[in-house]
């Protein structure tokens, strides 16, 4: 199976796609090609609820470019995370009231 194929089949076999909004992720983005890319036009084909994880250390413009690639999503969720600070617990209310709990606990 080619890694496109693999891609898909993880993507549609997944209950939720869950970006991490970093600087670099953003960047992936912006190049049509990469992975990253090609996972959030799988995502959307397929319809996947989403979570975005925001990284607070974004400028504003960097939140407003992230949130293009997935504006046109049925189920977006942000949740705005410090990764300087290993506090989940939002996370875990989303998980919890998109009734999808975590296996373990974060």
């Amino acid at each position: 199976m080619d890694r496109q194929a693999k891609t898909f089949e993880m993507v549609a076999n997944s209950r939720i796609f869950l970006a991490l909004g970093t600087a670099d992720y953003l960047e992936e983005l912006r190049n049509d090609q990469s992975d990253q890319a090609q996972q959030v036009k799988m995502a959307k084909a397929l319809k996947k609820r989403v979570i975005v994880l925001v990284d607070s250390n974004l400028s504003l413009e960097q939140e407003d470019e992230l949130r293009t690639f997935f504006r046109d999503f049925d189920t977006v969720i942000e949740v705005m995370v410090d990764p300087s600070h290993r506090n989940w617990g939002k996370l875990k209310a989303v998980l919890d009231e998109m009734g999808l709990v975590p296996k373990q606990e974060l």
